[in-house]
């Protein structure tokens, strides 16, 4: 345990709570001792339902409420055009009364459910699909005001129709000047938002995101427009798919259900910057796959709903990956599970979640009881620590933690060592006031800074800091390798050894220039040994071989041999000058296998004896001949 300098800077402007519950909002930390690792604890007096830890402005840590399971709020009676039945929805909205809007596409209708509902209301369209103004064709997104009047995205009519509060028909507040381009026009209108009187919509057949002020004959693009793609002034968001959340600031938050993130487009952006996901389609902490719906809360925090892993993943601003807050139990229709999940709501401490594939709207409430409040500290530098709740507290505690230097071991960078060699182990210059060698876990006697091995093992370092923090250094593995023991195979004077990196052979102890592969052919007489080296870098030498019978130069000297054609492809000749008795042939390879062999019995002076190769393989031979205990080798080439 390593000993820390703590230094708490608390805010000292504390934010005041929306709730009457408290007249403030405060936050406290509370530190496990001085020594490395601390705990820190988080306390409050609100309900904590969302803790974020960042380190050097970077969010490291991020902790939410635990929600239960989750229980019905709409639908969840099967696919259906009952009152207590929806199909596949894509899009809802609740308002401040609590009231569920589902944009239930398949049955061209919007439904409201009343908290507590057994059933819904239909209040827009459910006059069959069409385009009068009493109808709909597959809406996929709804919006409510504060005055209860009803945005909704038409998709297949390629407009938004505003159906005011109580109303038997809408009026076309975008689009519906047929599927196009052009600015008067959608294809496709997906998810919408309505801010400070404009409505932004997903023009999800042009990739883009039209902007219309209130009473406007045309929209504006604020994001996308060049085209579907995965560059940054792009967006990935196909037909019926595709969300947004647009805050205070108007930034804009767009799920791309193709490119497998979020990105945020600021006002005027000409480019998105990715906010969620973004590292390919997969299901680990830092990716998405196919995200649909979204909600951003007061931190710049994202709820986002991962449509085909089946959950909903929280993303506090600047994080790199998120947390899973709802679902993430597989794929099913247990109250544990979301299946498909698209639309999203947040209201207060409760999260909405449309289901596509369980047609149905869950809702689950945050346990602000169990939270996890507490953050392990394994590096030092500036941390924050922010505290949120869904009544309206926020409170931040900044604090700075310096930690000594740590003990480490610095080695070479091999980690094997050979047999009969030996390594010198040191720690790190530190300001320890005592060290301990250990290897396995047992101390070895050793009090110095560094520590010459020759046993294989894991090595580690107890020292004793300053203050009485005792630090253990990370464990440094060390192997002892064998060495390697070839052995050399004679093939009348082609010597071969086995399998290894690297290859000296030698005569008379003194390396043969040129000679570093598995095989080597004599052409002297002597003493040939040959090193090697292994994978491990380890070396061996093999025991010596004698060759006595290798004579080239007295063979050729004495009867004038010679080999054509070299290359050759089927015929071979080996002429002598000199008469000839009983001469023993062999063809071998270059691994010093036997190919080919041949006696050759009488030859008078001037004859050739004629040798079939047309069966060998492509490659490089060598011919061996053997004459009154001499050899000559010829090397040669078959094509």
């Amino acid at each position: 345990m390593r000993k820390l300098l703590l230094s708490f800077l608390v805010s000292t402007g504390l934010i005041q709570c929306a709730s009457q519950s408290f007249a403030q909002c405060n936050a406290t930390i509370s530190n496990s001792g001085i020594c490395y690792p601390v705990t820190l604890t988080v306390n409050a007096n609100f309900t904590m339902d969302s803790i974020s830890w960042k380190k050097d402005n970077m969010v490291v840590q991020t902790y939410v409420a635990s929600l239960g399971s989750g229980f019905i709020v709409a639908g969840g009676n099967g696919q259906g055009n009952g009152a207590n039945q929806l199909t596949q929805p894509m899009g809802m909205h609740v308002d401040n009364q609590g009231n569920i809007y589902v944009a239930d596409g398949p049955n061209h209708r919007i439904q409201k459910w009343a908290p507590g509902a057994t059933t819904g209301v239909t209040v827009a369209g459910g006059n069959g699909q069409g385009s009068t103004a009493n109808q709909l064709s597959f809406p996929v997104g709804v919006f409510v005001d504060n005055n209860g009047d009803i945005y909704i995205s038409d998709c297949f009519n390629n407009r938004v129709q505003k159906w005011a509060a109580g109303a038997t028909s809408g009026v076309t507040v975008a689009g519906g000047n047929g599927a196009g381009s052009a600015a008067n026009q959608l294809n496709f209108a997906g998810g919408l938002f309505f801010r400070n009187g404009s409505i932004y919509i997903v023009d999800a057949g042009n990739t883009r995101v039209q902007k219309w002020a209130a009473g406007a004959t045309s929209g504006i693009t604020v994001a996308g427009g060049n085209g579907f793609g995965a560059a940054l002034n792009q967006l990935g968001t196909p037909s019926l798919n595709g969300n947004l959340y647009v805050d205070a600031s108007e930034n804009i938050f767009i799920t791309e259900y193709s490119n497998h993130r979020v990105t945020k487009w600021a006002q005027g952006a000409t480019a998105g910057v990715i906010v969620s996901g973004g590292n390919g389609q997969g299901s680990a902490a830092n990716q998405l796959n196919s995200p649909t719906g979204i909600a951003v809360d007061n931190l710049g925090g994202i709820f986002v709903t991962d449509c085909n892993n089946h959950r909903v993943q929280y993303w506090p601003a600047g994080a790199t990956i998120g947390t899973t807050v709802v679902g993430g139990n597989g794929n099913g229709t247990a109250l544990n599970q979301v299946s498909q999940p698209t639309g999203f709501a947040k209201f207060e401490d409760t999260l909405y979640v449309c289901e596509y594939g369980n047609s149905r709207v869950t809702k689950f409430y945050s346990d602000s009881s169990v939270i996890t409040n507490t953050y392990t500290l394994t590096q030092p530098g500036h941390y924050v620590a922010v505290i949120t709740s869904d009544g309206g507290c926020v409170d931040s505690v900044d604090f700075d933690i310096t930690v000594p230097n740590p003990v480490r071991i610095t080695s070479l960078s091999e980690r094997d060592l050979c047999e009969g060699s030996s390594l010198t182990l040191k720690v790190t210059p530190h300001d320890s006031l005592s060290y301990q060698w250990l290897r396995n876990g047992s101390a070895v006697g050793a009090t110095a800074d560094s520590l010459v091995i020759t046993d294989a093992g894991t090595y580690t370092v107890i020292s004793d800091i300053n203050g009485g923090c005792i630090d253990t250094t990370t464990g440094i593995t060390v192997t002892v390798r064998d060495l390697p023991e070839p052995l050399i195979t004679n093939n009348n004077n082609v010597l071969s050894t086995g399998t290894y990196n690297a290859y000296q052979w030698q005569k008379g102890g003194v390396d043969i220039s040129g000679a570093n592969s598995s095989s080597y052919t004599a052409t002297e007489n002597g003493t040939y040994t040959v090193s090697v080296t292994n994978e491990f870098g380890c070396s061996g030498l093999s025991d010596p071989i004698n060759l006595t019978g290798v004579g080239l130069e007295q063979v050729m000297a004495a009867y004038g041999l010679s080999l054509f054609p070299n290359p050759a492809s089927g015929e071979l000749y080996l002429q002598a000058k000199q008469a000839i008795k009983n001469a023993g042939i062999k063809i071998v390879n270059v691994l010093g296998q036997e190919v080919l062999a041949q006696q050759w019995m009488q030859v008078g002076a001037n004859q050739s004896l004629k040798i079939n190769v047309a069966g060998l393989n492509t490659g490089v031979y060598y011919l061996n001949i053997t004459v009154e205990g001499k050899n000559a080798s010829f090397k040669f080439t078959k094509l």
